[in-house]
């Protein structure tokens, strides 16, 4: 039988741990964008699902992370360092660019960013 402690223990190491990252000086730009119904109704979770697959498309992004039901929750650029993710829930999306060391180095460019805006776009369209 196992104890609380143990528990405890591996629910931490599981959900807790994956979510710590290490501490540094690191600068990074996160947009953090909540999904909506229009029709004021719940969200349906197959056209959150629908529009990851889209964005991994879009942008050629592998798949970093998946819940305990195999469901994607976090893209990234390999290149870039840019993720694509829902951190604590599928209603709530989140757009990082990659960290850098000096902010002097940052490089977002208009580009990056209206082509993140077309493709949602062009996504919620469809």
């Amino acid at each position: 039988m196992m104890k609380q402690f143990d528990i405890d223990k591996a629910i931490y190491e599981k959900y807790i741990v994956p979510t710590q990252h290490k501490k540094g000086y690191m600068i990074g730009i996160e947009f953090e964008i909540p999904i909506l119904n229009m029709s004021q109704e719940k969200i349906d979770f197959s056209v959150i699902q629908k529009v990851v697959l889209a964005l991994r498309e879009a942008f050629h992004l592998k798949i970093e992370k998946r819940d305990d039901n195999g469901d994607i929750y976090c893209l990234s650029n390999q290149e870039t360092g840019d993720t694509i993710s829902f951190d604590y829930s599928y209603c709530n999306v989140e757009f990082s660019m990659g960290t850098v060391i000096c902010m002097w180095h940052m490089n977002v460019s208009k580009h990056t960013i209206n082509s993140w805006k077309k493709s949602l776009i062009n996504i919620i369209i469809a």
